[in-house]
């Protein structure tokens, strides 16, 4: 679903987080939650209660029947493309102040479940300011030095650096 930059990455960031604990990683949101979050966003536009739960009506019944963007699910919808959910909920981590961001970011560095929208997150980043190639430097020195974490034996950040300089290395991974 895609109610403008924030309103697809809320949905996203809702369900990925909600896939965390799902059974098989697959969450759904009920059509009431679903339209409760494009109500909302359309209030935050400036709408007035009745076109906002008119215009978030139409929207979802679009989004989950024309466009299919969201399919039915466990009685709900969810994302039929796994990396469409990541790439929105990485979208949601990424909108706010740097300091949201670097702690949203800290929060889901070490779970595997999170790994795909952190980077998908640090790449949106990357290519959006040259501001964030410091913060994240810093982030990855800082991550394993937690020492309630298993940092000597499982540490994270030496992963997460070899996936973005792959990213940005490799020829097949930065063509137009």
């Amino acid at each position: 679903m895609y109610i403008g930059e924030s309103g697809g990455s809320q949905v996203g960031i809702t369900l990925q987080a909600a896939s965390e604990s799902a059974n098989g990683a697959e969450a759904s949101l009920s059509p009431e939650d679903l339209h409760a979050l494009a109500t909302a966003r359309f209030i935050g536009r400036g709408f007035d209660a009745d076109q906002a739960q008119t215009h978030a009506a139409e929207l979802v019944d679009v989004t989950t029947k024309r466009l299919v963007l969201l399919v039915p699910r466990d009685g709900g919808v969810g994302f039929d493309i796994r990396t469409l959910q990541e790439l929105m909920a990485a979208r949601a981590l990424t909108e706010g102040d740097d300091t949201q961001i670097a702690t949203r970011l800290r929060l889901i560095a070490h779970p595997p479940h999170w790994r795909n929208t952190w980077l998908l997150a640090v790449g949106h980043l990357l290519t959006t300011s040259e501001r964030f190639e410091k913060q994240i430097i810093d982030l990855l020195k800082s991550l394993d030095t937690d020492p309630r974490r298993l940092n000597a034996r499982y540490p994270t950040a030496p992963t997460l650096a070899a996936d973005i300089l792959q990213a940005t290395t490799d020829p097949a991974l930065n063509e137009p």
